[in-house]
């Protein structure tokens, strides 16, 4: 019995939020460590808790990104394995 094959909106459907783009939260934490450096300040516990916090959110980020990645080239596995394979035909000489 052949399998349908299932439509880009059906697996988009089920497919894991994608993060939003991280990059800001990496500048937004350099830029705290650069302030901090150049006036050679200490880290106060509320500074580092906020650094940590938001190294937490990044970790979180890319954490989906990487279930997302999986998700995706798991679809496309099936797919691909649910086309039938042709026979290769024998070449005459």
């Amino acid at each position: 019995m052949k399998e349908k094959i299932k439509s880009l909106s059906t697996y988009k459907k089920k497919a894991p939020k994608i993060p939003p783009f991280t990059c800001p939260k990496i500048d937004s934490i350099i830029e705290i460590l650069e302030r901090h450096k150049e006036r050679e300040k200490i880290y106060s516990k509320k500074s580092l808790k906020t650094l940590i916090a938001k190294l937490e959110k990044l970790r979180q980020s890319n954490e989906s990104l990487r279930e997302s990645g999986i998700y995706w080239y798991e679809c496309f596995k099936n797919v691909l394995n649910s086309i039938p394979k042709r026979k290769k035909k024998k070449r005459k000489y």
